[in-house]
């Protein structure tokens, strides 16, 4: 029998954390929930699409106050309802494709060129043939994918759609590394030399770049922008041209209602580990930390749950970010007319 009381956080210095409306009139109704279980089974998912279309709007306010061009692609290897998926074309939202299965239901529930992605690591026949068959961009990572690509879009008589992936960023003279894509300091020369008509990968159709970036600085992503546009003003010379720039995910979202709760819950967690007191964490888990010699190490590795820059506020801040000549990201993506994507994770 479930508590009728609804308790929001652990009552033992716990995390309290952010819920909505919708999810609190739900859950003061235990017999509703009850009625669910023994319906359903457990684990129960209760799904809202109508938040799904309120955080979107969020979104859509920062790039139109920004006077920027947009698209938003709902990540859906986050969360592969299918109620999101017709929620998202709904609201003319697209849908970012990562597995054959994710990209056919898109196709199934309605999704067109226009709005589908796929963006999948590794990629098979089967996917590309689907993707070049129904006009859907395809995000290439590498040379072999470009070969496969080429040659399928070849035996079906098709220009592929692609946008390729970008990797390696410049930034406070670090080099940025990541598991995707082409290595930034290269992709020029490969692109002028291998991509066009009369060239080995002439089945193409290219229409934007693409990045995906570890972490979740707000500087790193607004650099990668900034030198994807740069990219974009070259490869203008020779005859390129680029619709968008997806910046992917990774857009920072708050889950906890109390920040002292959540730097408490680190400094426990420390204290924890040295027997000061009880475990915070299941089987003493440090979550990253380690105790060595009676000194706490390493550093915690958990996504940061409580942010004071997150969702539309993050977005805000990388657009208006600006050049050493003063040119703010948004400024410089309206200038040469190009569409900024993002691939958000948690819009539900």
């Amino acid at each position: 029998m479930i508590n009728s009381k609804y308790i929001k956080g652990n009552q033992e210095k716990g995390l309290t954390p952010i819920t909505s409306q919708w999810m609190q009139e739900i859950m003061s109704h235990p017999k509703v929930i009850n009625e669910l279980f023994t319906k359903f089974g457990s684990p129960l998912n209760i799904l809202n699409p109508a938040s799904f279309t309120q955080n979107c709007i969020k979104f859509k306010e920062v790039f139109e106050s920004n006077e920027v061009k947009y698209g938003i692609f709902y990540a859906r290897k986050a969360n592969k309802a299918k109620a999101f998926v017709k929620q998202a074309f709904k609201e003319n939202i697209g849908v970012d494709t990562a597995s054959e299965r994710e990209l056919l239901q898109s196709l199934q529930l309605g999704g067109d060129g226009e709005h589908l992605v796929l963006t999948s690591a590794i990629k098979t026949k089967r996917q590309i043939e689907i993707a070049i068959q129904n006009n859907v961009p395809i995000v290439l990572d590498n040379d072999d994918e470009c070969i496969l690509v080429n040659n399928i879009a070849e035996k079906n008589n098709k220009k592929a759609r692609v946008a390729f992936r970008l990797s390696g960023f410049h930034v406070e003279g670090s080099k940025l590394y990541s598991r995707f894509g082409f290595d930034i300091d290269k992709i020029e020369e490969y692109l002028i030399n291998h991509v066009g008509e009369g060239k080995a990968y002439n089945n193409f159709k290219v229409e934007g770049l693409h990045f995906h970036l570890d972490g979740y600085s707000t500087q790193q992503r607004s650099e990668a922008l900034l030198q994807c546009i740069k990219l974009t003003q070259r490869l203008k010379e020779h005859d390129f041209s680029f619709r968008f720039i997806d910046m992917g995910g990774g857009i920072l979202i708050n889950y906890l209602k109390h920040k002292e709760e959540w730097l408490d819950f680190d400094t426990r967690l420390e204290q924890s580990l040295k027997g000061e007191i009880s475990p915070v964490t299941f089987n003493k888990n440090g979550l990253g930390y380690r105790l060595e010699d009676g000194i706490i190490k390493g550093e915690r590795k958990t996504y940061p749950y409580f942010n004071e820059i997150n969702s539309d506020k993050f977005l805000d801040k990388i657009l208006k970010y600006s050049n050493q000549k003063g040119n703010s990201v948004a400024s410089l993506l309206k200038k040469e007319n190009i569409e900024i994507r993002i691939e958000p994770e948690d819009l539900w």
